[in-house]
Formats: C-alpha cells, sequence, structure tokens
C-alpha cells in the first residue's frame, strides 16, 4: 500500500480532496482521522483496562494504522506470517499477539514460534495437535463450542458439537 502525505484539513476538504484523488484514479480512497483513531482506541482501552484487547488487523494493514494502535498498547491478532512481520515492524512484543485463525498452516505456526509467538487460540483437537508439534510448549486459549439457545444473537460458528469429535482438552492432556 502506497502511504500519502499527511495533510492538515477540515473533513470537508478532505472528503473533497479524496473525491478528487479517486475519481484520477478511477479506484477508491480511504480518509483516515489519525487523531480520531489515536483517541477513540485509548478511550476502549481505558474502558476495560484489565481486559486484553486483540485488533485483527485483516480488517486493515495500514501501516499508519498499525503505529498508532501499537502506540497506545493494543495488541494484535495475525494470521499468516506477512501480518505477523508487519506488526513485529512496529515494535509490537509477542505477548501481545494472539493468532485466533481455526485453521493455522504448519509453516505459520512454526514461524510465530520461532520469533516468540506463545499464545495460541485452538478450537479443535487437530489444532491443538499441530500446535504440539510446531509450537512445542505454546499456551492455549481453547474456543469452546457452548449452547446458545435462548441467546439474542447465534453463533454463527459451523462446528460440529464437542460430543461428536475429540475435545481440544483431551487432546492436549494426552499431550506430551
Amino acid at each position: 500500500m502506497t502511504e500519502t502525505p499527511k495533510m492538515t484539513t477540515s473533513s470537508a476538504d478532505a472528503r473533497r480532496v479524496a473525491l478528487a484523488v479517486s475519481l484520477a484514479a478511477m479506484t477508491p480512497v480511504l480518509v483516515m482521522n489519525t487523531r480520531a483513531l489515536r483517541e477513540r482506541a485509548t478511550a476502549f482501552m481505558a474502558y476495560a483496562p484489565k481486559l486484553a484487547t486483540f485488533y485483527a488487523i485483516k480488517a486493515n494493514d495500514d501501516p499508519q494504522v498499525l503505529r498508532i494502535l501499537a502506540g497506545v498498547g493494543v495488541g494484535f491478532e495475525v494470521a499468516s506470517v506477512p501480518e505477523l512481520d508487519a506488526v513485529l515492524a512496529h515494535g509490537v512484543l509477542t505477548d501481545r499477539i494472539i493468532t485466533s485463525n481455526p485453521i493455522k498452516p504448519p509453516a505459520f505456526i512454526e514461524a510465530a514460534h520461532e520469533v516468540g509467538m506463545r499464545r495460541f487460540v485452538a478450537d479443535s483437537a487437530t489444532e491443538v495437535e499441530k500446535l504440539v508439534r510446531y509450537a512445542p510448549g505454546c499456551d492455549v486459549v481453547f474456543r469452546l463450542v457452548v449452547d446458545n439457545s435462548g441467546s439474542e444473537v447465534a453463533s454463527a460458528t459451523n462446528r460440529l458439537p464437542t460430543n461428536k469429535r475429540p475435545h481440544p482438552v483431551s487432546v492436549a492432556k494426552a499431550s506430551p
């Protein structure tokens, strides 16, 4: 992604400039208020200071966004080696990085473990087995399937019920 020069201007002026650039280039343009991003991220972190916040960089991997969020202490969720490299390039320590992708390639698990990542999310026995093999000694956060009947928001997962497959915790306990 090409970084554009920073300019201080009103919101209306910024929208006019973005529209002109977009029309000239025949492509969409993102206009970002970096001050608002910093302020809102800081406020969000202050709202629940004992909770860890992780930003999924697949949402927007713009280097300026990553730099601002890293600067206010937000953690990051990564799903690939390039995403991991992008976060590390901003000086984020590996204890502020997680990966929660439901199916992680072994090469990614190894690369993440080699740079010091120790926390991985798993929701299947297969993923636990891969973590045991490619990231020995790592910490595993289990994503559990629960009955949410009666909930206002239904679960968006298509996972098999726990009783139809080996439970990840039993696989982890059996691992060396």
